[in-house]
């Protein structure tokens, strides 16, 4: 009330001086303070996309990702096998490997499409913004798809049209689980065949 009456006030002209004065320093400070409230509301919207290093900790085997020039790394005792038959886009696919127990499986395989197709295509197959992630693994953009506790999926663009998805199939969430950040390090072991 006091800030409002200021006719009760009214002959003391010194005081309301000083009241508008400091109604105006009051009134700049929230305007600065609104200011810098938007800034950050627009850094939370242009957030950088986190970077992480992921470094093999398993014994491992190289395989190359059929001619793209491309290897990777997965561990020793997973068994190279050809596609199954059936497979559908087949023909795309570089690499199928299984675990020793065959509750893992690994798929890397090459798809002819942009970003924007690629977001399209999973918006379509009804993901939610919480089974998206982007990060860079090992300097390598990764979009990481997780649609269930059974697979993963990984992607990455080796140019504008091309994206190379790295998709891991298990038995089970516990299975999944033990994996910790084995999918990661296979994905950031993606290097130039030498």
């Amino acid at each position: 009330m006091w800030l409002f009456n200021m006719e009760k006030n009214q002959p003391n002209h010194a005081g309301n001086e000083r009241t508008e004065t400091n109604m105006k320093k009051l009134l700049a400070l929230l305007m600065a303070l609104m200011m810098c409230c938007t800034a950050f509301a627009f850094a939370e919207e242009e957030a950088e996309v986190p970077a992480v290093e992921m470094n093999v900790s398993f014994e491992a085997q190289t395989v190359t990702l059929g001619e793209t020039g491309l290897t990777m790394q997965i561990p020793a005792d997973w068994a190279v096998q050809e596609v199954p038959a059936g497979t559908e886009n087949a023909e795309s696919i570089l690499l199928f490997a299984v675990n020793a127990d065959q509750t893992v499986s690994i798929t890397a395989q090459l798809s002819a499409m942009s970003f924007e197709t690629l977001l399209q295509g999973i918006q379509d197959a009804g993901a939610t913004e919480e089974m998206l992630a982007e990060l860079y693994v090992n300097e390598n953009y990764c979009l990481m798809y997780t649609p269930g506790d059974t697979v993963l999926a990984l992607y990455t663009f080796l140019d504008d049209e091309t994206v190379l998805a790295v998709t891991f199939q298990v038995a089970s969430k516990e299975v999944g689980d033990a994996l910790e950040n084995m999918p990661l390090e296979i994905f950031g072991s993606l290097a130039a065949a030498e």
